[in-house]
């Protein structure tokens, strides 16, 4: 019985610890404090420090704009009109077209069924 009352007592004074308790107040900006700590220990590497350099709009932009126009003068300068090779080709096509040789004459054809 006398360790029912102790166990109450314990109880109820826990109860009451709680009465006076306020709410905790933080130091402004607590938040901006904790990041930039975080992120001042931790070194970066030199990857990291390309890859947010390259991300920023205004290095990324004028980079794909001089990717773009790199492969532009590239396709421009690979294409280029139909030569005179091309032309005699089908020149020379059309012209075999009505030549016979004797290997078309003679083409081996299975005329038995």
């Amino acid at each position: 019985m006398n360790s029912k009352k102790n166990v109450d007592q314990l109880i109820e004074e826990a109860f009451n610890s709680i009465n006076n308790i306020e709410r905790a107040n933080v130091k402004p900006f607590l938040l901006s404090r904790v990041n930039n700590r975080m992120l001042s220990e931790r070194k970066n590497s030199w990857w990291e420090n390309v890859a947010f350099y390259i991300g920023k709009p205004s290095f990324a932009i004028p980079g794909l704009a001089l990717l773009m126009l790199i492969n532009l003068t590239a396709v421009i300068f690979s294409a280029t009109e139909p030569s005179a090779s091309i032309v005699e080709k089908n020149i020379q096509a059309s012209n075999d077209e009505f030549s016979y040789t004797i290997a078309s004459i003679y083409e081996n054809e299975n005329t038995e069924p």
